[in-house]
């Protein structure tokens, strides 16, 4: 760096100072009005900092970058539009990075630096199979292929704790409704209720085949779960009422749903704990009711395996995750089909959005293919929808397999996803504008832009 050129010395009484951050250089600034001869020139401690790195040293005027100038600003061919995912970086981004100020000649912004690196939750040794927030948001449970059950800080990615018992994979976990009692359902033929708290194990239910899917209802007295139908053995639902302790001890729910045609793969409750919605391996959806048992209705949108089900924050609507390379949304009550989400590779997992009209998919090449591909070809991002155009605006990579879970945190402002690869990341949007979409006119046609501080994390999709 070239030493600062001297210039002449300011008087006590002058107030001509030039602005913090960006002193005066060349000979066609005004003269000062003091002398009315010489211009003002910067002071070795206000000399302006190299591109894209704002001075920091002693004697700095200000921590803010100087105005980009054309030199500075971003290259076309590296503009935030055009960024895709740039998280398989080093801590702090790396040299190279796309966090790195050299790399692309943008002002550094460290805020924006880490805010564009997840949160990686890594405490499974198999792949994740489902991973639920609880009601508040607090905190995340995360279950994969492995018998441990994982609660975390979902501000932080702080490990809470661990639920030990189950002695095979678990395949579902849920929360009642203030968070003092969490269910889990396991390949082990059982079905567990723990203290969320203290993680004593409260309940065990046995089965004969695998738990698939299990959840508590509006109140949280009564839970169900489903069944695979293997080994012989029948697809059922069975409800318990939890203030009937004998229900648990012998075993014997006071309601139980055969299901002989095809079996559950999801189901979740619906408005009020009135009746739960139940998604099947070949793809019909089927309401029945709490009380009697009874089928309230059956669809059948979806071509092949029902792999997801999520409600709404209000439960007014829900979204099916699908084999055959959708996920569809539908009208709690009345099973009414609204909307159709589309996309080239089979969808494991959908969450809609509780503040915004977004939908987000995860899903992926099948699992036994990976081996085979890139991470390229798999299409192993997260995808957003917008719920009312059912039009792709962004895309979020990261993940080195199939995403199998997806859920957006009920405050909105951030989304995990669990995947074939064993990890867990917590994506943060803008705190201050979190996700703010405008719709704007491009050759024509409608174009969704994202306001993000995923910046370089959300690739636009034109």
């Amino acid at each position: 760096m070239s030493p600062p050129r001297e210039g002449p010395t300011l008087g006590p009484t002058c107030r001509h100072i030039p602005a913090q951050g960006r002193p005066h250089t060349g000979s066609s600034l005004p003269p000062c009005p003091c002398s009315g001869k010489a211009p003002h020139r910067a002071q070795p401690a206000a000399m302006s900092p190299p591109q894209g790195r704002p001075h920091t040293g002693p004697g700095a005027t200000s921590p803010r970058s100087p105005t980009p100038s054309p030199s500075n600003r971003l290259p076309r061919k590296l503009t935030r539009r055009h960024h895709s995912y740039g998280d398989a970086l080093p801590p702090g981004g790396g040299k190279g990075g796309l966090c790195d100020p050299e790399a692309v000649g943008a002002p550094h912004h460290p805020v924006r630096a880490a805010a564009m690196k997840p949160i990686l939750l890594q405490g499974h040794e198999r792949s994740i199979t489902q991973i639920k927030y609880n009601r508040e948001g607090d905190l995340l449970f995360t279950v994969a292929k492995d018998p441990i059950v994982n609660v975390w800080y979902s501000v932080n990615g702080e490990r809470l704790g661990t639920y030990n018992g189950h002695t095979g994979a678990v395949w579902c976990v849920d929360a009642d409704w203030d968070t003092r009692h969490v269910l889990t359902g396991s390949a082990d033929n059982s079905c567990r209720l723990w203290d969320c708290e203290t993680g004593k194990q409260l309940a065990l239910v046995k089965t004969s085949s695998a738990v698939r899917t299990c959840g508590f209802d509006f109140g949280g007295n009564i839970i169900m779960f489903s069944t695979d139908k293997q080994m012989g053995y029948q697809c059922f639902v069975s409800f318990f009422d939890l203030r009937d302790s004998s229900q648990i001890e012998k075993n014997e729910p006071y309601m139980k749903i055969p299901c002989s045609d095809s079996k559950i793969t999801s189901a979740v409750w619906g408005p009020l704990g009135e009746f739960i919605i139940a998604g099947h391996e070949s793809g019909e959806l089927n309401q029945f009711s709490a009380k009697s048992g009874e089928q309230l209705s059956n669809i059948k949108e979806h071509t092949k395996q029902i792999n997801d089900i999520q409600t709404s924050r209000d439960m007014t609507m829900f979204i099916t995750a699908s084999k055959d390379n959708t996920a569809k949304l539908f009208d709690c009550t009345t099973l009414e089909h609204l909307k159709t989400f589309r996309t080239e590779r089979p969808v494991n997992s959908a969450a809609l959005s509780p503040i915004f009209d977004h939908v987000v998919l995860g899903g992926g090449q099948e699992a036994m293919d990976v081996t085979t591909t890139s991470t390229r070809i798999g299409k192993f991002e997260a995808r957003f929808f917008h719920l009312a155009f059912e039009e792709e605006f962004g895309r979020v990579k990261g993940h080195f397999g199939p995403i199998n879970s997806v859920a957006f945190h009920p405050d909105g402002k951030s989304y995990s996803s669990g995947g074939e690869d064993g990890y867990v990341r917590i994506h943060y949007f803008d705190p201050q504008t979190v996700v703010r979409s405008e719709v704007s006119r491009l050759h024509g046609r409608q174009q969704e832009v994202v306001s993000s501080t995923l910046w370089g994390c959300v690739k636009v999709v034109n």
